[in-house]
């Protein structure tokens, strides 16, 4: 009976430690996400001002403009809405993540979160390009150099 008794309580340790260890992942996952999805709303907001500082540039050139902010009004589109596909994509993990119960193995956590880290790598380097297209128009507009915009 004592060895009955003690294979129970053990299993329902291990049952313990195994909820206790899904919650740190899931913690985990919940983090990752929210780090990518504010990594991609600074992001944004840096375009959105970038191209009002752009605008203000183009504005003084005297001549017809309409080319130039044509370009840098469709790289930032461009940008931004890979910006908003993945907010969409924070936001149904987070419905996953928030879904997610202390019986799903640890190994599918384990799965989301490597997908996680990978998705913040992503925005990282989207936030890289940002800045790299941001200020390459911004070196052509103070060089005077329009004509390789407009080409």
């Amino acid at each position: 009976m004592e060895g009955f008794l003690s294979t129970v309580l053990s299993l329902l340790g291990l049952g313990q430690r195994s909820a206790l260890a899904s919650s740190e992942k899931r913690s985990e996952a919940s983090k990752l996400n929210s780090e990518f999805e504010l990594m991609l709303q600074k992001n944004a907001e840096f375009l959105r001002f970038e191209r009002t500082h752009l605008h203000q540039k183009i504005s003084v050139i005297p001549g017809d403009t309409s080319e130039l902010y044509e370009h840098v009004d469709n790289a930032i589109d461009l940008l931004l809405s890979e910006i908003d596909d993945g907010l969409v994509t924070a936001a149904n993990s987070r419905k996953t993540i928030l879904a997610g119960s202390s019986l799903v193995p640890l190994s599918k956590w384990d799965e989301v979160i490597s997908l996680l880290y990978q998705q913040k790598s992503a925005a990282e380097l989207q936030s890289e390009r940002s800045k790299l297209c941001i200020s390459q128009f911004h070196r052509l507009l103070d060089n005077d150099d329009y004509d390789v915009l407009i080409e």
